[in-house]
């Protein structure tokens, strides 16, 4: 008879931090599959630390990508989002819903920008992106699983309260 196994157990910041990466490799992987795109993703330590994330987080590993297929995924990318807000499918929340009204649309703008804002963060003005593009809205959440973790790590409960529900409104609203 062989002696039982221990798995080793994982921290609440080991988890949020995979969570973090997790949506991180989504708002790459969202994005326009430029060149700068293709690095990230294909790198090694990208691809290990976003292999490490989903192992902890016991979600299944993607195979790797192969550069032979870049140049289709740039046309699928294309395919799928078209070059405006109005694409096949759409990677901007205010296209989506109640008719997408203007209004409806101006209010979700206004909330997503002050959820930016209030963790002293913004846009890059180079790339020219809305700020409900799935793409932003995934590196919010990265950063704010993020400073979770930080917060989990330091004992900031302060912090980890904050952030706690913020991920929470935002998921809820958004």
């Amino acid at each position: 008879m062989s002696a039982p196994t221990s798995t080793p157990t994982r921290s609440e910041a080991d988890v949020t931090f995979s969570r973090g990466a997790v949506y991180q490799a989504l708002a790459v992987a969202l994005g326009p599959p430029d060149d700068a795109t293709w690095q990230h993703v294909s790198s090694p330590t990208g691809w290990r630390r976003l292999c490490v994330a989903l192992d902890e987080l016991g979600l299944t590993r993607p195979t790797g990508p192969a550069p032979s297929a870049w140049a289709s995924l740039r046309d699928r990318y294309a395919e799928i989002f078209g070059h405006t807000a109005r694409g096949r499918v759409s990677p901007y929340e205010t296209e989506y819903g109640q008719g997408a009204s203007l209004f409806l649309a101006s209010h979700e703008l206004a909330d997503i920008g002050a959820f930016i804002a209030a963790f002293g963060l913004a846009l890059d003005e180079a790339a020219r992106e809305r700020v409900d593009h799935v793409r932003v809205e995934c590196e919010l959440m990265a950063f704010l699983a993020l400073k979770e973790a930080h917060a989990r790590e330091s004992g900031d409960a302060e912090m980890l309260e904050t952030t706690r529900n913020a991920q929470r409104l935002f998921l809820r609203d958004h």
